[in-house]
């Protein structure tokens, strides 16, 4: 801050200093004060006035300093956790707490943005290392079967082959892509037993598990249950749920499903034995593209979108699913839906709330 600068802003002062030695200077004449003493006088007022200025502006400009060096380690000093001292004066103060909560909350709004970006471009490119993987077997496929023709017959067949299964896989994620931002999923529910919805996916993938040298065992409580939701999705959800048993179960070994009533929640268990997932791999297993086994994964044809289609369902229904493994162990996922009268129509108002 320059001399000048600091004059400007004690203006108002030295226009008030100014009209009271006007002021004064009246008084002593009417007083009849001999010149020598009215001299020596408003020499030690200027000297004071001056001595106070040059005091004043050196003590400003050294706090000035102090938080422009401040503000240059803030990025720092933030970063490292450094808690900042409280401003000693009244006025500092004040403004610290008002720019401390306006900076608190202009952190939070940063973070979640920068968060919300990250995720959201992470998931883009999940999406586009997903889709290009099966269209460059495809391409691969395609440009061997144009420079060799009908001459390799083994070749066609077999590019021909690849070309059907990375197409099939294809179409399978963007329709999977589809239904995760399908709107009509939010319709309202109705009345449906889940008993005889789960009996029919059941029998209808035993031949599936007969495959893999499995078999499905149905257990219950011998009690029709009731739900309210979407039968078609209800019916994706458990099919995802048994088919994942059977492809990542070991072969030999039964796979169990169980429908019981729980606190006022209807709950399908499924549970196979396998290699199992660890702690870290259970805290991803929604997340859309994650594969806990990516080798097996890709040589089934998994998308590694069924568990996140799976519990965006459950969410839409009021529900949950919940899953539980240890390596080389069992492994249970769980869903469970409130009962019709249990929570009001919970599922119905969570429908109607996002129509």
């Amino acid at each position: 801050m320059k001399v000048g600068e600091y004059l400007q802003g004690k203006m108002v002062f030295l226009l008030l200093d100014g009209v009271g030695l006007i002021l004064l200077l009246c008084f002593l004449l009417i007083c009849g004060v001999t010149p020598a003493f009215t001299v020596v006088l408003y020499g030690g007022i200027f000297l004071f006035t001056a001595l106070y200025l040059a005091v004043d502006y050196l003590v400003l400009k050294r706090r000035l300093v102090q938080l422009e060096n401040l503000l240059a380690s803030l990025p720092e000093r933030y970063l490292a956790g450094e808690v900042l001292p409280v401003p000693a004066g009244g006025v500092e103060r004040c403004y610290y707490r008002v720019m401390k909560s306006v900076s608190a909350s202009a952190i939070d709004a940063a973070e979640t943005a920068r968060r919300e970006k990250e995720e959201y471009m992470e998931y883009v490119e999940r999406w586009i290392h997903e889709l290009k993987t099966p269209l460059t077997t495809i391409s691969g496929y395609a440009q061997l079967m144009e420079e060799n023709g009908l001459g390799d017959e083994e070749l066609f067949y077999n590019g021909m082959e690849h070309i059907l299964q990375e197409s099939t896989r294809l179409h399978r994620m963007v329709v999977q892509l589809l239904e995760m931002q399908d709107k009509d999923r939010y319709v309202r529910m109705e009345s449906l037993n889940i008993t005889d919805t789960l009996r029919n996916v059941v029998d209808s993938m035993q031949m599936k598990a007969r495959r893999y040298e499995n078999a499905l065992v149905l257990d219950g409580d011998g009690v029709p249950h009731t739900v309210r939701g979407r039968e078609d999705r209800i019916r994706q959800v458990l099919i995802n749920l048994i088919d994942n048993a059977i492809k990542y179960g070991k072969p030999g070994k039964e796979i169990w499903i169980r429908i019981t009533e729980h606190k006022e929640m209807v709950q399908i268990a499924v549970a196979n034995q396998g290699k199992g997932m660890s702690p870290e791999e259970l805290k991803h297993i929604f997340e859309p593209f994650y594969r806990a086994d990516k080798e097996r994964s890709r040589e089934m044809g998994s998308s590694g979108l069924g568990l996140a289609i799976s519990k965006k369902i459950m969410e839409d229904h009021g529900g949950s699913i919940q899953v539980k493994s240890e390596p080389d162990g069992y492994t249970v996922f769980m869903v469970s839906f409130p009962e019709p009268g249990a929570h009001a129509g919970k599922a119905d108002r969570f429908a109607a709330s996002r129509e």
